[in-house]
């Protein structure tokens, strides 16, 4: 009865440190490979964009610059820091030394920040905050928020790095004299770690291949914010994008690369690593 009771416990804390392992092995995964490219996902945004959405985009950026009279006026004339970037974007803009992609990305960088009061042509400058850059808000939360996040992947790395070595030398413990089961058990947690990245991967890029992604409404939805005559979009109309978006950001290239590997190295301990071993053992 005790030797059934100890061997059931055995197994329970087996379960359990497997368990953890594969956590602990999953959240680090997440937390060291996924990065959040905030300018990479801009960029994404308008290229997965129909021609009106450029075109609103194309309009926008002509107005802009027009606005704010940029050939003649000296840069080295600017006071603020906004106003000065919006000079090199209507440069950049115009001689189209940069795709529109990234001249959408830097755009959005502007749109999307505060703005320090100062004096350049005072008349255009209260035009170009209240029409331009007013209609996003003076909140930097996002950039607050990846600041954060930042923070505490580097206080997190470290602490999942210990906790990973550590339970995989108490599960070594359970099974020293049974080194092959404990290289399959190990196996086991790499193949449920990189099944658990794997198998979402395809299957969000297969449905992006049956239902590819439409970003517009998130631009429709920015271009209605800078002007507030128009009417918003719904919010239930940027719910499919913004998840796939951010999807797309955790489940990257980068990510499906790091699952094969993961699921190659569960194939070696599960598999080959042991029957070459025990092969060289009985031999």
């Amino acid at each position: 009865m005790l030797k059934k009771v100890g061997n059931f416990f055995k197994r329970f804390c087996i379960w359990i440190i497997c368990t953890l392992l594969s956590f602990f092995l999953f959240t680090f995964v997440f937390i060291t490979v996924i990065h959040i490219d905030v300018g990479q996902i801009t960029e994404n945004i308008y290229t997965n964009s129909n021609d009106a959405a450029h075109q609103k985009i194309t309009s926008l950026l002509t107005n802009l610059c027009v606005t704010l009279n940029y050939e003649s006026v000296d840069p080295k004339k600017i006071q603020d820091e906004r106003l000065r970037k919006a000079h090199d974007i209507c440069i950049d803009f115009n001689a189209k030394t940069q795709s529109d992609a990234e001249i959408f990305q830097r755009a959005v960088a502007l749109f999307a920040g505060e703005i320090n009061n100062a004096g350049f042509q005072e008349d255009i400058e209260e035009k170009v905050k209240h029409q331009y850059i007013g209609g996003i808000g003076d909140s930097n939360e996002f950039t607050s928020i990846l600041d954060t996040y930042k923070q505490l992947r580097k206080m997190v790395i470290p602490f999942l790095t210990f906790l990973i070595i550590f339970f995989f030398v108490i599960l070594y413990l359970f099974f020293l004299r049974q080194p092959l089961e404990y290289m399959r058990r190990s196996g086991r947690i790499f193949l449920k770690v990189s099944l658990f990245y794997l198998i979402p991967f395809l299957l969000l890029h297969a449905y992006l291949f049956f239902n590819p992604l439409d970003t517009t409404p998130i631009i429709n939805n920015f271009l209605s914010n800078l002007d507030q005559e128009n009417n918003s979009i719904a919010p239930e109309s940027m719910i499919e994008p913004v998840v796939i978006l951010v999807l797309l950001t955790i489940y990257s290239f980068r990510i499906f690369v790091i699952s094969l590997i993961m699921l190659f190295i569960a194939i070696l301990m599960m598999g080959f690593l042991p029957r070459y071993l025990d092969k060289k053992v009985v031999s």
